[in-house]
């Protein structure tokens, strides 16, 4: 086994999960600043990170052990089944770690009008690139 490689790969799946919740925080908390005012900025910020952070620290975990216990990559419909409940899991640790705010939004709560903001966005994205292509 060349651990020099597995260590490699961890970087760089450690790396792209960083880039990936910053990304999502930039995206994030202004959303979360525009659906609930009495929290300072800086705050939403952290929460959207770390509620990232734990949903692609688990979503990796668990593709790591699928992959290891069936020793096959993981089938296309299991990974879309896997980012929609990863998803739904962020949303939920965002509104949770906000109720420890204070904050008792009914539903939508901030954590599901954050993903839906992080959806709609990506769909606008890869519908300019289409059309940009076309």
């Amino acid at each position: 086994m060349d651990y020099g490689a597995l260590a490699l790969a961890g970087l760089q799946q450690l790396g792209g999960a960083l880039i990936g919740c910053v990304i999502c925080t930039l995206v994030g908390a202004p959303i979360m600043k525009l659906t609930e005012r009495g929290i300072p900025f800086w705050r939403h910020a952290l929460i959207c990170f770390w509620a990232f952070a734990r949903g692609f620290a688990l979503y990796d975990v668990a593709t790591d052990v699928w992959v290891r216990l069936l020793r096959q990559p993981d089938p296309s419909w299991a990974d879309s089944l896997a980012d929609i409940v990863m998803l739904c899991g962020i949303g939920w640790l965002i509104s949770a770690d906000l109720k420890k705010q204070g904050v008792n939004r009914r539903f939508p709560g901030v954590g599901a009008r954050v993903i839906l903001g992080l959806v709609l966005g990506i769909v606008v994205l890869v519908v300019v690139g289409f059309f940009a292509k076309v």
